[in-house]
């Protein structure tokens, strides 16, 4: 996904509510509030997704949307995909041009990943005996 599609996904931004919220982690808990998910990880590893608290990415799924809220120092952006595909390249596409490429540049270089390993959502596979 390119920027230009995901500008297209667009839906709108707002600042902090002052009266709900006073940093970072109040804004995500206020989102939570509203039925958002936050999404620490990307990637087969993990990979921070953000910089809590500064930076954070949710997710909701509702009436056959799939929504990614972006809360940077508290200011939202909003966008709404048709498929989960979709928002999933959008973050790929995020989480390469954010601050966390810079760690993901530097593993690729040194031979440490394939690009597939930091494409997608995180998902923990727990632990077995």
């Amino acid at each position: 996904m390119s920027e230009h599609e995901i500008r297209a996904h667009f839906v709108r931004s707002w600042g902090r509510d002052y009266y709900s919220s006073g940093d970072g982690y109040d804004d995500m808990r206020n989102a939570q509030d509203e039925g958002w998910k936050v999404r620490p990880s990307w990637g087969v590893h993990g990979w921070d997704l953000g910089t809590w608290p500064y930076v954070a990415y949710l997710f909701r799924d509702q009436g056959g949307k799939f929504d990614l809220l972006e809360i940077c120092e508290g200011d939202h952006s909003l966008w709404s995909f048709s498929s989960n595909e979709d928002r999933a390249a959008a973050v790929d596409y995020i989480f390469q041009r954010g601050d966390d490429w810079q760690l993901v540049a530097r593993d690729i270089a040194a031979g440490e990943l394939t690009e597939d390993s930091w494409r997608g959502p995180y998902v923990h596979k727990g632990v077995t005996a």
